[in-house]
């Protein structure tokens, strides 16, 4: 499987390039940044390129079967002040018209939260953050593409140790998980359909679960 990983020079990115490699794809790593990249593995391909870019976007997209958006979701990430939703159009565009069909796009599980303490300061203070990731959702799930939405628990630099979970309902309280565990599901799901055209929300468990979340 041919697989394009967008945000690739991120910690999350970086990590996905080593479970899609370990899965026998072939990885084509999309980063603004591709300097820190160069010294890694040579079977990755590195396409310099923003999300940005259209052009760029659509080269890159070229005969590949999934793509992995792991793009950061803080609007001002690269002090940009073209928004990701706009990206994330971008991204489905260049998918349909290339005929690629699945798409694993990491969201952010902090946007849904909503009780408590912590919750409200996020709803008054992020307001307009939270309203632009909805959108960018919604641009997912009315795309035609085979999506699978991912929301993690905030990303820790842990080891991976298979002790997570994919649930459906939102969790009760706030959670982390490793950069390698979020890798291990993110790739896991190129193949897997059991969470197609829903949005799943990735949380650490402290025991090792069933083979479809721990994979």
């Amino acid at each position: 499987m041919k697989v394009l990983v967008l945000g690739a020079s991120g910690r999350l990115g970086r990590a996905l390039l080593s479970r899609a490699l370990a899965a026998d794809c072939t990885v084509t790593a999309f980063t603004r940044h591709p300097a820190p990249l160069l010294a890694g593995n040579p079977a990755i391909r590195i396409f310099g390129g923003s999300v940005h870019d259209a052009r760029a976007v659509d080269r890159a997209m070229h005969s590949q079967d999934a793509v992995i958006w792991a793009v950061a979701n803080r609007p001002t990430a690269d002090r940009s002040p073209v928004p990701l939703l706009y990206c994330t159009r971008v991204v489905i565009r260049a998918m349909t018209h290339a005929g690629t069909p699945r798409l694993i796009y990491v969201s952010d599980a902090a946007f849904h939260e909503s009780a408590g303490p912590s919750g409200l300061f996020r709803s008054v203070l992020g307001h307009g953050a939270r309203r632009e990731a909805r959108d960018r959702e919604t641009a997912v799930r009315e795309s035609s593409l085979d999506w699978t939405i991912v929301r993690p628990a905030r990303l820790t630099a842990g080891p991976h140790t298979g002790a997570y979970a994919a649930v459906l309902e939102p969790p009760a309280r706030t959670s982390q998980i490793s950069r390698p565990d979020a890798a291990a599901f993110l790739t896991s799901q190129l193949r897997e359909q059991t969470f197609v055209r829903q949005a799943p929300h990735l949380v650490s468990r402290t025991a090792p679960v069933a083979s479809r979340s721990a994979r």
